[in-house]
């Protein structure tokens, strides 16, 4: 288990300070089932966020997915976004990994899954 981060209320779940958010957008809440871990922002492992149908509902066809962790929760949020059927992009030089090992796990469980790596710049 990893050690608590990100704890609602603390300001480890703050978002960045020049972070622009719009009120059209979505906060997806996750790892609210103690002793579980959860990966991807769509859950898993007993852990449902909704996100896919919430996605669906709002008629979007297309994910991107950035931050960190690459090897665990962003790697698991854009395999499960290509498994749930969304056209699914990682932004390659947007996000790190823990570890080279784990790193490379992951490269082929997210190819096997469909996620096309691309770079920010594609996107600017």
């Amino acid at each position: 288990m990893w050690p608590d981060h990100c704890v609602q209320g603390s300001k480890g779940c703050e978002y960045y300070k020049d972070f622009m958010i719009k009120e059209s957008d979505l906060e997806v809440l996750k790892g609210k089932v103690k002793m579980v871990e959860s990966y991807s922002g769509f859950g898993g492992d007993g852990e449902d966020t909704k996100l896919a149908q919430t996605l669906k509902d709002m008629g979007v066809s297309s994910v991107y997915c950035c931050g960190l962790a690459y090897d665990y929760c962003v790697g698991s949020t854009a395999e499960s976004a290509a498994k749930e059927g969304f056209d699914t992009f990682l932004v390659r030089d947007a996000t790190r990994s823990v570890a080279k090992e784990t790193e490379t796990l992951m490269e082929v469980r997210m190819k096997e899954a469909g996620v096309k790596e691309i770079a920010s710049e594609t996107l600017l």
